[in-house]
């Protein structure tokens, strides 16, 4: 098996089990970024981001929620590196939709990821460290979040939330294969 093809089957299993995770994680965080306030959508919103909402279930519960994003985040770092390699043979940052949906998809999973690779990374690799250095440092948090930039910039962080939805559902539609129709190839049955 090449490194590519190891890669690949990896790149995809990962990401299929991160999937739902990182869409919630990336919708709540998008919302989060935005200006909506201190409403009850806000508490939701964090409550999923932060520990997919498990904290009513209980303390252990919440604990569970909060380290399956954590570590789900720590997935996400190595599916947007995996996701560069695996995208650097063709290069090609281009959303085709005259050639079927699953071409469709296919080409937007790939230009979202490259185009929000940078800043993708960046909110990764900084949500992964608030469990360890978060405490220590207010930038950390900052870099994360996008709050404490101005208003442009926090859109922007809106986007690249949303591109982990988007990266997130895009990889499921890719995974997933419909059962094509029995084709009887000259046989008897």
């Amino acid at each position: 098996m090449t490194l590519r093809r190891l890669l690949l089957v990896t790149h995809r299993w990962f990401g299929l089990g991160a999937s739902l995770i990182l869409a919630v994680t990336g919708v709540t965080g998008a919302l989060l970024a935005s200006p909506i306030g201190d409403t009850p959508v806000r508490a939701i919103a964090h409550a999923l981001h932060e520990h997919l909402a498990m904290g009513a279930l209980g303390g252990s519960a919440r604990k569970l929620g909060y380290w399956t994003v954590v570590w789900t985040t720590v997935v996400s770092i190595l599916l947007l590196l995996g996701g560069v390699f695996l995208w650097w043979e063709r290069k090609i940052i281009l959303v085709r939709t005259g050639k079927g949906w699953r071409r469709t998809f296919f080409d937007l999973h790939h230009s979202v990821g490259i185009l929000g690779l940078a800043l993708m990374f960046l909110m990764a690799v900084t949500g992964a460290a608030l469990p360890f250095w978060g405490g220590a440092s207010a930038t950390l948090l900052d870099l994360h979040t996008g709050r404490g930039y101005s208003q442009p910039i926090k859109l922007i962080y809106m986007a690249a939330a949303t591109a982990f939805m988007v990266q997130g559902m895009t990889g499921i539609v890719m995974w997933w294969k419909p059962k094509r129709p029995f084709k009887n190839a000259g046989t008897d049955e």
